[in-house]
């Protein structure tokens, strides 16, 4: 008899270790969950917002400057994109390039060859651009575009996507103010 009592205590002594360990292996698993969990929420709403995040180009215009019959003076219209976030106009860049050259601009106040400015169309007067706002940017080309030229225009926030625009200018500017899209 003595032996099956040692034998019954070894086994209750085994089945509480065997608990322990199920019961430490559980609350592992379960943290492990949730700190994936957490990461996949992260992960899923940064991709969301760099899919959503956009800026729709509604119109791009050009005007003649000084010299001869080339477009100078660049206007893009834009909004955000429906259910895009609030974008800083500071992390906001326009590129426009053609065949045989390429330059970026940057938002400040005051326009100049390297930077574009923002005419609020409607909407607030302040560095960011939300939803429901219509604002033209307005930039002078490094280089005035020519009669019958391709030109893409991109535009791109640095938190979200791009949006561009091949557009082609005419084949004689006769107006001071040319619209290249739509």
């Amino acid at each position: 008899m003595k032996t099956k009592g040692l034998m019954g205590i070894g086994t209750l002594i085994i089945f509480i270790a065997i608990i322990l360990v199920a019961a430490i292996a559980a609350g592992v698993i379960i943290t492990t969950a949730g700190v994936l969990e957490s990461k996949a929420l992260n992960v899923g709403n940064e991709a969301r917002e760099r899919l959503v995040t956009n800026i729709e180009v509604v119109s791009i215009s050009g005007a003649d400057g000084s010299v001869g019959n080339n477009l100078e003076n660049i206007s893009v219209t834009t909004r955000l994109a429906p259910g895009s976030p609030t974008i800083r106009l500071n992390d906001t860049v326009v590129t426009l390039s053609t065949s045989d050259f390429s330059s970026s601009y940057g938002y400040d106040a005051v326009a100049s060859t390297t930077t574009f400015n923002v005419t609020i169309e409607y909407g607030d007067s302040n560095d960011y651009l939300e939803q429901g706002e219509l604002i033209t940017m307005n930039f002078f080309a490094t280089r005035p575009l020519i009669e019958d030229e391709e030109v893409i225009v991109v535009v791109q926030s640095k938190s979200g996507g791009r949006n561009f625009k091949i557009i082609r200018t005419p084949n004689i500017i006769l107006n001071t103010r040319e619209y290249l899209y739509p």
